[in-house]
């Protein structure tokens, strides 16, 4: 088992907290056509992807022995949680603690501030989301896939905590929500990406 940071965005972390998010998707590397010294890296053409020296059909990946050796995050792996928080005033112990201001919920709490950490200003958002000490939301890692971002299905776009209505699928949600994180045209981009599924840890 391993512990490894996860960034999430302020919505991300609210829908998690609720129990509405179950599933994260991040983009894979390598997921455009490279050339190195005229050797093909990746080719989404043929499906064909060269990993150091492993070759995949990407559309097999999923099924792949090899898929755990390449993925960020591994089933097992506990995912501590860089969510955006502000602090508020020292604690009672000075710069060994301080009191934050969750962002998602607005949640205060007093945490232990580390010595290897500059001291920070009051009110200052702190930059790349609350430090491992300062987090308070675990995650363990279920389940890891690979698959093309358009191919999400509307269960799987509920499980990312989007929610449908009269006029929008919750895969249409999902598509909003993508665009404002990646940019207009990153849906038709249509990039492989690391499907994480996951548990809260209590």
């Amino acid at each position: 088992m391993r512990e490894k940071p996860i960034l999430m965005n302020t919505e991300m972390v609210a829908r998690t907290l609720a129990d509405d998010k179950t599933q994260t998707r991040r983009i894979m590397k390598p997921h455009t056509r490279r050339i190195i010294k005229l050797q093909l890296i990746s080719d989404l053409d043929s499906g064909r992807i060269f990993w150091g020296k492993y070759q995949f059909d990407i559309h097999k990946m999923p099924y792949s022995d090899e898929l755990p050796k390449f993925a960020p995050y591994q089933v097992g792996d506990i995912l501590w949680v860089r969510e955006s928080a502000k602090v508020i005033c020292k604690g009672r112990s000075g710069y060994r603690e301080i009191v934050i201001k969750y962002i998602a919920d607005d949640a205060i709490r007093t945490v232990p501030y580390p010595e290897r950490l500059a001291p920070i200003p009051m009110w200052k958002k702190l930059s790349n989301g609350v430090y491992k000490e300062a987090c308070r939301l675990r995650l363990e890692v279920t389940q890891v896939r690979v698959e093309r971002l358009n191919d999400i299905s509307e269960e799987d776009a509920i499980a990312e905590g989007c929610k449908s209505n009269i006029a929008l699928t919750a895969k249409g949600d999902f598509r909003f929500l993508w665009q404002s994180i990646y940019g207009w045209k990153s849906w038709e981009d249509n990039v492989y990406v690391w499907v994480i599924e996951f548990k809260k840890v209590q």
